[in-house]
């Protein structure tokens, strides 16, 4: 699936399905012209971003709701009106910290199944590379027995030894 016609089911513009994608740092396939390609997981996991992306704009209304209420000066009937409006806030705000982790989890959930898929696929390649190596292997009768190798070994020449060299080998070996 494109990224026009994700943008359509999630109700969103494409430009801000980019910016979703580079926020939440997707790993996402690309076709031959370059453009995203995505799964069903993915677009699942944008789609959830999204639902936060609204709870948190809800908070955010009826935070900013709240400061415009007490700013034109009215009073709030009781402190206890007001420590349950706190502890309510207080309530949203934790499911949403509690929803964005499960998130987070799921999403390195699916990142660590990515990984471990093509570490397998990659296994299978190497396997299937060593059964047909295996089976291009030279049978050992043909191979040649050591008796039958020729051997080249040339003896070292020994390295002439300047006259300052040996003088300074036979003081040094002298001193010691």
């Amino acid at each position: 699936m494109n990224t026009s016609s994700v943008a359509k089911q999630l109700g969103v513009s494409s430009s801000t399905v980019k910016r979703w994608v580079k926020q939440l740092k997707l790993n996402l396939e690309k076709n031959d012209m370059g453009h995203f390609t995505y799964q069903q997981e993915d677009i699942d996991l944008l789609m959830t971003y999204k639902e936060q992306q609204n709870e948190a704009l809800l908070v955010y209304n009826e935070i900013a709701a709240g400061k415009d209420y007490l700013r034109r000066g009215s009073v709030h009937t009781s402190i206890v009106d007001e420590n349950t409006v706190l502890l309510n806030r207080i309530k949203c705000l934790e499911s949403i910290i509690q929803s964005k982790a499960d998130q987070v989890v799921e999403y390195q959930i699916l990142q660590h199944r990515r990984e471990m898929e093509e570490m397998q696929a990659t296994l299978e390649k190497l396997e299937e590379r060593i059964r047909l190596l295996e089976t291009q292997q030279v049978p050992p009768s043909s191979l040649i027995t050591p008796s039958e190798q020729p051997i080249n070994i040339k003896p070292r020449r020994k390295k002439k030894q300047s006259i300052l060299q040996s003088v300074f080998r036979s003081s040094t070996q002298h001193s010691s």
